[in-house]
C-alpha cells in the first residue's frame, strides 16, 4: 500500500480529501497575534480611561465648589478659584471676606497673591 501524494503537496487528510483550501478560495496566511502590539492597545486604552477619569472627577469637584460658593462658603469660593480662575466671582468672594475680617480668607488671598491661579489650558 502506497499513499499518493499531489503535486501540490499537501497530503490527503483521513476521509480522502485535500486538506488545503480549494483552488478558487485562497485565503492569506493567517498572522500570528503581536503580543508587543496587544499590550501598547491595553496601555492606550488604560491612558484614556485614566484621563477620562480625571477630567469628570475635576468637573464633579468643581460643581460641588459652585455650589458651597453660592451658599457663601470660603473654603469652596477659594478653592474654585484655584481651580477655576475664569469664574472672577469666586475670588472676589474670598477677598470680600478677607476684608470683613475672616482669617482663613485673608491667608486664601495671600495664597493667592503668591500663587496666583494659571488658566485653564
Amino acid at each position: 500500500m502506497t499513499r499518493s501524494v499531489e503535486v501540490g503537496g499537501s497530503e490527503p487528510d483521513a476521509a480522502g480529501g485535500d486538506r488545503s483550501s480549494p483552488p478558487g478560495n485562497s485565503s492569506p496566511p493567517q498572522r500570528r497575534r503581536n503580543p508587543a502590539r496587544r499590550l501598547l492597545l491595553w496601555a492606550f486604552v488604560i491612558g484614556f480611561a485614566l484621563i477620562f477619569a480625571r477630567v469628570l472627577s475635576s468637573e464633579l469637584s468643581a460643581s460641588r465648589y459652585e455650589k458651597g460658593c453660592e451658599a457663601d462658603d470660603i473654603e469652596a469660593c477659594f478653592n474654585l478659584c484655584v481651580q477655576r480662575p475664569e469664574q472672577r466671582e469666586s475670588c472676589e468672594k474670598v477677598r470680600t471676606a478677607c476684608t470683613a475680617g475672616d482669617r482663613y480668607a485673608c491667608g486664601a488671598v495671600r495664597y493667592l497673591e503668591k500663587h496666583p491661579p494659571r488658566p485653564r489650558w
